[in-house]
This record gives structure tokens, sequence and C-alpha cells, in this order.
């Protein structure tokens, strides 16, 4: 309903009536979530939510909080680089306070992604599979002989070529799959391919993906390092409607930004040419060392300091100066660097 166009009022009538058979299925599905032993809501999902974001900043609050790097030891002969990260005193034992909130988060994370299964995981397969079946239909590279359909009287009495014709084009809710008020497919292969496709429909489905990406986190946080733990401090863009907004509004343009960007990296590689073959004695690091000694090297000098300098390139090579001698050597920059600083 959320994503129901509501600019004029005929466009929500509109809206409402292509959303009606997503809304019966909701209806439908959590009459049928109330009916089972443990309840599984979408309130307490977003709970389990709640609390594991308040997992994830009691985490990373211990993390930036008793993380260092242990100095430098010398000896009389060298010193020695055994620099090593260790924990300060200021949680008490904080490596063990890190590793048992994290069996929590990954037991969070786990029911996150049971409960998402649970209520999302129907919806999302019937509402793939009505897009699917619409979509066969559009294309017309497969059509069903409605004549060849009543020599027939059940779904195990076709061959699987026209049974599987009617799974894509009518669809697994078709009357045909339901000759007893309980679907069957009538051959294995047509069930075989209504889970495989009904499994990588959930799959495909971002929510899904999402608390899939969750646990993953969390595993990898328990199993190898706990830095991937600040990866769930990203979850709040998801809990903000706001930030949402601000994620949408650089994605929806997307390809507009890419092309820009390219648009961008060509025309400072025109200026690392310049700059390769008139300046690179100019490209000097403090200490001296030469950093366009080579094209590539140029290019990567350019990209890095002249996108990073507040007033371009020109703010981190030597400057020319304005002697006489100098003087078409100093113009010549004069435009590089402006030029540079106008368009970039």
């Amino acid at each position: 309903m959320m994503e129901v166009n509501r600019d004029s009022p005929n466009e929500k009538i509109q809206g409402l009536v292509l959303a009606s058979p997503q809304l019966f299925d909701e209806m439908e599905h959590n009459a049928k979530l109330e009916h089972m032993i443990f309840s599984f809501t979408p309130k307490k999902l977003n709970v389990l939510r709640d609390f594991s974001t308040v997992m994830a900043f009691l985490i990373n609050i211990i993390i930036i909080q008793s993380y260092e790097w242990e100095p430098y030891k010398e000896s009389d002969t060298q010193v020695e680089n055994n620099a090593k990260l260790r924990y300060d005193d200021t949680f008490g034992n904080a490596d063990t306070l890190i590793d048992i909130l994290g069996i929590i988060q990954l037991v969070t994370s786990v029911l996150m992604l049971i409960f998402s299964f649970i209520i999302r995981g129907p919806l999302t397969v019937k509402s793939r599979w009505r897009q699917f079946v619409a979509e066969n239909k559009q294309d017309q590279t497969e059509v069903i002989d409605e004549d060849e359909l009543k020599i027939y009287n059940s779904i195990e009495e076709m061959p699987p070529s026209l049974a599987r014709k009617i799974l894509l084009l009518k669809g697994p809710e078709s009357k045909w799959f339901y000759p007893h008020q309980k679907r069957s497919f009538g051959h294995k292969l047509i069930t075989i391919e209504y889970y495989w496709r009904s499994f990588v429909f959930l799959v495909e489905d971002n929510a899904f993906k999402y608390m899939l990406f969750y646990l993953v986190v969390s595993v990898l946080g328990m199993a190898f390092t706990k830095i991937f733990y600040s990866l769930h401090m990203i979850d709040i863009v998801n809990r903000f409607e706001t930030l949402k907004n601000v994620i949408k509004s650089i994605t929806y343009n997307a390809n507009q930004l890419i092309l820009t960007a390219i648009l961008g990296i060509i025309v400072i590689y025109v200026y690392s040419i310049v700059g390769f073959h008139y300046l690179s004695e100019t490209y000097k690091s403090g200490d001296g060392e030469y950093l366009c000694t080579n094209m590539y090297q140029c290019f990567l000098s350019t990209l890095n300091y002249g996108l990073r300098s507040g007033g371009g390139i020109g703010d981190f090579i030597t400057a020319q100066t304005y002697a006489e001698e100098n003087r078409s050597s100093y113009f010549f920059r004069y435009l590089f660097d402006v030029s540079f600083f106008a368009i970039i």
C-alpha cells in the first residue's frame, strides 16, 4: 500500500485495484499466522530488530572504547614491529563481553531470518508468481489450447509438458492443481520446478537478502574478526524513512551519477597526460618524491590529489615563479590550474 500512487483520486483508486490481490493474500496469510501455535507477527519481528539494533550499538561502543594497538617494543639492536590488537580494561574483559553479545546477536539474527521467512515468504512467492505468469502471458511464446484441456479430467492424466504450461501460464493457483482442496501438481518434475522457482523468487527478494546479509555479518563477526559487527550499524538506514529517501535519491539517479563520474575520470585523464608531458617535475610530495615518473602514476596522482585538494591539482603541484624568463610557464600553469578547478 505504501507504493500506491496518490497524486490524484483516480490514481488512488487504480492503485488500490491493482494492489487488491496482494491485500487479499496478506489478509489470508495473517489469518493463518494467528492460528499457528506460536504467533509470528510483524510486531514481534520489529521487536527483534529493535533488540538487534541495541546489541549492535553495544558491541560497537565496546569496540570503540576498548580497541588499541600495543606500542612498538625497542630492543638494543633494532625496533621490532610486533604491534598487535588488544583491549584495554574499560569494560573489564572486553573480548569475552563482545563474544557474549555476539552470540546473542547471532541468535537474534537467526530468529529475524526465520520470522521474515514465515511472515513475508509466502506473500513474496505469491506476488512473484503472479508477476511471472503475467510476463509469460504477455510474451506469448507458449500458449494453452483450451480444447486440449477438455480431454483430461485431472492434472495426473495430462502429459508433463501440458501440466508445465498450466503452471507457467495460469500459475500454481490454477484450479487444475486443486482437485480436492489440496494442491497437487500431478508430476514430480512439475512439483520440483514449482518449489525451485519459488525458492528463486524468495532469494531474489530484497528483504530476504537483507536479513540473510545481516545473519552472515553476525557469523563473520563471530568466526573471523569483530570489526564485521560495524556493518550492523548500517541497519539504521532501514529504520528511518528519511534515511531511506536519502539513499533512494542517490540510487534513483545511479546511472546518471555513474556516467558523470566516468566523464570526470576521462577529463582528469586528459589533464594527467598534459601534466605528464609538461609538468611532471612539479608533481612532488612533501618529502621531495616525484609522483609523475610514468603515465600510470601521473594519472593516479592527478586523480587522487586533484579531487581531494580544495583548489584542485594546483594546490598540490609546485607553484611556478612569475619571473620574466619563466613567464610563459607561469601562464601555462595558470590556465592548467584554473581550468582544472573550474571543470572538475
